[in-house]
């Protein structure tokens, strides 16, 4: 059986070095998901914000090397990074299963974006929101589907770099 892990973090550096130590523990990069906001448009390749994102949902803008540069070589952590508009969260950087799986079945602007996806993933609604909102206002999101008996050793890969914890956040 898998299990489906998620750290929240601040800092887009904390995220690459969950990301880090995750690959160089064994576990695999396509098993991996990043995903944080762009709305200042700091990526290449990042599409127009909501009032657009509909239009440009349904395809990836950029992909691999150009925007892994960018963001610090994390797209030699994880597969298939992309920049998407998505509906009600805005221009997003998303790599691994996330991105493949908003990316390649459209659910960009159908099927309930972000949050679609993550309940795809194994996520609850409730805690799917959360992380979008999460998202939304500037945190990045490391999701790792993984076996069972490998989940302690994730959780504590993890926790090490002190993730968020969403229940503790105030929601708007």
């Amino acid at each position: 059986m898998a299990t489906t892990l998620i750290g929240l973090y601040d800092t887009l550096a904390d995220a690459q070095r969950v990301v880090s130590d995750l690959v160089q523990d064994g576990f695999p990069r396509e098993d991996i998901s990043l995903a944080l906001s762009d709305a200042e448009k700091t990526y290449p390749g990042t599409p127009p914000h909501e009032e657009e994102a509909a239009a440009h949902a349904k395809r990836p803008i950029a992909r691999g090397a150009e925007v892994g540069a960018a963001i610090g070589g994390i797209g030699g952590l994880v597969i298939g990074l992309s920049t998407l508009a998505i509906p009600a969260i805005g221009p997003l950087v998303v790599a691994g299963p996330l991105a493949a799986l908003l990316a390649g079945t459209g659910l960009g602007a159908a099927g309930g974006g972000l949050l679609g996806a993550l309940i795809k993933m194994g996520v609850t609604h409730e805690e799917a929101s959360a992380y979008a909102e999460a998202i939304r206002r500037g945190s990045t999101l490391v999701l790792l589907k993984t076996a069972d008996d490998l989940a302690p050793q994730a959780k504590a890969i993890m926790h090490h770099y002190g993730p968020i914890e969403i229940a503790e956040r105030p929601q708007p």
